[in-house]
């Protein structure tokens, strides 16, 4: 018997109880997406916050100011030639 063959209620039921677990699911997912911006952030910057409780919206703009860092880095790079920085004025 398929979904649309079953009665209004029973499909209801059925609709009615997914939809609390793919929630769960999709805040779990961001959850552990946060979680693992957080780790990276604390890796790869020199912010030194304390691990114990960073909102989201801490991470979140936190992520996006080093995003913005890296991009200006790589501008930077990109503005000189690699054999200027490999032949400095050393030799």
């Amino acid at each position: 018997m398929e979904l649309s063959d079953q009665d209004p209620d029973v499909r209801n039921l059925s609709t009615k109880t997914s939809k609390p677990l793919m929630e769960k699911k999709r805040r779990d997912r961001i959850n552990r997406s946060l979680h693992e911006m957080k780790l990276m952030l604390v890796k790869n910057t020199s912010i030194r916050r304390r691990h114990s409780k960073w909102e989201k919206a801490d991470i979140l703009e936190m992520t996006v100011a080093y995003i913005k860092q890296l991009q200006a880095q790589q501008r930077i790079a990109g503005q000189f030639p690699l054999y200027l920085i490999l032949f400095d004025d050393h030799f």
